[in-house]
């Protein structure tokens, strides 16, 4: 176990642990923020040292909405016009909406509970977010890969068979393509401007490190995070992912014992269990009739469900000071 009061100096150990044997190493951080920060720290230190392309490819990515929950998503002024994007995770003949479309929201009206979006070819819809159930809510952001890095893919590709949480590394970016070695053996290849839900595979929260085992661990845990993040069963889970060896960076030994005793009460984690059944028993009420289309919402179903809990269980937003991180970092 390690010790390191300053978050900067934390993160900043972390990385250049995992840069000196990356090699089936992966990072786990429970809460988003942090883990978007060791993220970029590495990705740096890599093309700094050689081991990964100094070409950068600028990447507009979709990152989870994770400070709206699952009943908000019923209400209009949950909504931001202009930066959410949504996805229907279930089709709809009344609006005309299919399984994976997109739209991008421009208006809401808090008095009707209603909200107007634009979809992908051009259509505008106005409907009661309360009856459209079944999307996910998305931000956009920007992310720079290079040939050489791990990715993480963030939702299910249902197209490449690819798994919500699925690790890779990027063998090549050219002609607006990027192909990936999945560690499963696979290799796929697509068009990263059509699918938006990828980043950095360095570090991963908890919940997306579950099926996951490597050889090495190396484990972010800030005794001051919330017990939500950071409790017996987060614990559990990042150390268990090694084979040979974890290692736990922390700001505080001490109150890290107590924090890692804490359990999870029931009142606590009853919501995100609720919202994810619910939402899962609601999508098998109104799933399309045709085989095909109904297998499909399935299998989002089941990755939505884990967004669902990855959401709930992650409440911290995503890091906007990394730039300072990364020069002290060089």
């Amino acid at each position: 176990m390690v010790e390191v009061a300053d978050e900067t100096k934390r993160l900043k150990a972390i990385a250049n642990a995992y840069c000196e044997s990356p090699e089936n190493t992966l990072v786990i951080s429970p809460a988003n923020r942090e883990r978007v920060k060791i993220n970029s720290l590495i990705h740096r230190k890599l093309q700094n040292e050689g081991k990964v392309c100094r070409a950068d490819h600028q990447m507009s990515v979709l990152v989870n909405r994770q400070d709206i929950t699952g009943a908000e998503r019923t209400f209009a002024n949950s909504y931001v016009p202009d930066e959410d994007i949504i996805r229907y995770n279930r089709a709809s003949k009344v609006y005309g909406v299919q399984v994976g479309d997109y739209s991008r929201v421009k208006n809401t009206n808090h008095a009707d509970n209603t909200i107007t979006v634009q979809m992908e070819d051009g259509r505008e819809l106005t409907y009661n977010p309360s009856r459209l159930s079944g999307v996910s809510v998305y931000k956009e952001s920007t992310r720079e890969f290079a040939e050489g890095d791990r990715i993480q893919f963030r939702a299910p590709f249902i197209e490449k068979r690819i798994a919500n949480g699925e690790l890779g590394s990027i063998d090549k970016i050219e002609h607006g393509e990027m192909r990936v070695a999945l560690d499963s053996g696979r290799e796929v290849a697509f068009e990263p401007d059509k699918y938006r839900h990828i980043d950095h595979g360095y570090a991963v929260t908890s919940h997306s490190s579950q099926g996951q085992t490597v050889d090495r661990v190396l484990v972010n845990a800030d005794a001051r995070e919330s017990e939500l993040l950071l409790n017996d069963r987060m614990g559990y889970v990042a150390v268990s992912r090694a084979r040979e060896d974890a290692v736990v960076y922390t700001n505080s030994i001490e109150e890290l014992r107590g924090a890692l005793d804490r359990r999870v009460d029931k009142e606590m984690a009853v919501e995100a269990v609720y919202q994810a059944a619910q939402h899962k028993h609601d999508l098998k009420d109104q799933q399309n009739p045709y085989e095909g289309e109904n297998r499909e919402s399935l299998e989002v179903d089941q990755g939505y469900e884990q967004d669902m809990n990855d959401e709930s269980h992650n409440r911290a937003a995503e890091a906007i000071d990394i730039e300072e991180m990364e020069l002290a970092i060089g």
